[in-house]
């Protein structure tokens, strides 16, 4: 007899349609970049085509607001099919953290328990993002040059680093190195692993001291410790 667990998830997998039928028994067999042979002779499904087109639009920098829906149900088909293809769309058993960076309103920060470690400020934060689709990386110096390059040039906002534990993290997709070889920009590969959820999650939040006094017009960043 099947169990309940087994039941909801067949039934689940089915809402989004057999594994088969979305995918073939190849994932993105065919519409590579130019430069990039075919595996085999199979005939992307016509899920498949819509959705390497989101994927480029997403890790090529052209996807916008617009594109959001589409993006959504493409990746979060992908990620409830993880099991099928494991080595294309689930992180390495390896990775124990991921990296963001961002920006942070001050407002949301004052008066935690931090501590400081060396140059840099730290707290336990909640993080709730915006959009459903979050860039990570698994490589921090990626995810530090972000945040420099967003420093905020506003007041009332800080840029942070995000570090997220990833054990038993749900909703993470792709293996880094596949992103890398298939959708690597001028810049290089960026170690991309998605998180496809717009549920809050307990991170680290890194912030450097002189971004922080920046961000406070000289004040001392240890006044806004508890």
């Amino acid at each position: 007899m099947k169990t309940f667990k087994t039941l909801i998830t067949e039934v689940s997998l089915l809402t989004e349609g057999p594994a088969e039928k979305l995918f073939g028994k190849i994932l993105f067999a065919q519409g590579r970049r130019h430069n990039e042979p075919k595996l085999k002779d199979e005939p992307d499904t016509e899920f498949e085509k819509k959705a390497w087109i989101q994927l480029k639009k997403f890790f090529f920098g052209s996807y916008d607001k617009k594109d959001t829906t589409k993006a959504f149900a493409a990746f979060d088909t992908l990620e409830k099919h993880k099991k099928d293809f494991a080595e294309i769309l689930n992180p390495p058993p390896r990775v124990r953290k991921i990296y963001r960076g961002t920006q942070i309103s001050l407002k949301d920060i004052r008066n935690k328990a931090w501590t400081k470690k060396g140059p840099d400020f730290k707290i336990e934060y909640e993080y709730s993002p915006r959009s459903n689709l979050q860039s990570w990386s698994t490589d921090r110096g990626t995810a530090e040059w972000f945040m420099r390059s967003r420093r905020p040039k506003k007041k009332g906002k800080v840029a942070g680093l995000l570090v997220l534990k990833t054990a038993g993290a749900q909703k993470l997709l792709f293996n880094p190195k596949w992103i890398n070889k298939h959708f690597t920009s001028a810049a290089g590969g960026e170690d991309e692993i998605v998180r496809v959820t717009k549920t809050p999650v307990t991170v680290t939040l890194v912030i450097d001291s002189d971004m922080f006094k920046k961000a406070l017009d000289g004040e001392d960043p240890l006044k806004w410790f508890k």
